[in-house]
C-alpha cells in the first residue's frame, strides 16, 4: 500500500528527532541505514517510498535534513528546519486534540440524557413488576354482614 510522501516524511522526521535526542552529534549517531530500517519495519515501507520522502524533505525550500557521509555509512539527523516543522506538527496535533475534547456543557447534556434514559427504563421495569405482582395475587372479596343490611330498624 503506497503511503503519502508527506506522512512518510513525518514518520522519518520523528524517528530522526528521536535519534537526535539520543545522540545530537551527527558524527556519533546511528547510521541512516539503522534508523530508517526501523521506520521501514514499523510502517511496512519500501526503499522507494523512503527515497521519495528523503528527496521531498531535502529540496531547497524545505531542507529538513542534514546528511553526512561517514566511513560507516551515511548519517542523517533533522536540521533546524526539520525540528521546526516537527514542532509545528506537534502543536497542530495538540490543537486537534483540544478541539476533540468535550465541553462541560456537552458532558452535562450527555449525563442528563443517560440519567433520563435510565430513569425511563427503570420506571418501565417497576411498572411491569407491579403488574405481574398484582396479576399473580388472588382476588380477595370482602365479606359483609348481610344480616345487618336486611334487619329491620327498631323504633
Amino acid at each position: 500500500m503506497a503511503h503519502a510522501v508527506e506522512k512518510i516524511s513525518i514518520w522519518i522526521l520523528e524517528a530522526l528527532e528521536e535519534e537526535w535526542r539520543r545522540e545530537p552529534n551527527i558524527l556519533k549517531c546511528r547510521t541512516c541505514e539503522v534508523v530508517l530500517g526501523e521506520v521501514m519495519a514499523k510502517h511496512g515501507l519500501e526503499n522507494n517510498e523512503i527515497t521519495r520522502a528523503i528527496n521531498f524533505m531535502f529540496v531547497p525550500p524545505r531542507q529538513y535534513l542534514q546528511i553526512v557521509e561517514r566511513q560507516d555509512g551515511k548519517a542523517v539527523l533533522p536540521s533546524e528546519n526539520g525540528l521546526a516543522i516537527l514542532g509545528k506538527i506537534a502543536l497542530t496535533r495538540l490543537e486537534e486534540q483540544e478541539k476533540k475534547k468535550w465541553s462541560r456543557g456537552d458532558k452535562l447534556a450527555l449525563a442528563s440524557f443517560v440519567l433520563s434514559a435510565i430513569s425511563f427504563f427503570a420506571g418501565i421495569h417497576v411498572g411491569e413488576q407491579a403488574t405481574k405482582k398484582s396479576a399473580s395475587m388472588p382476588i380477595v372479596s370482602q365479606q359483609t354482614n348481610s344480616a345487618a343490611i336486611t334487619s329491620p330498624k327498631l323504633p
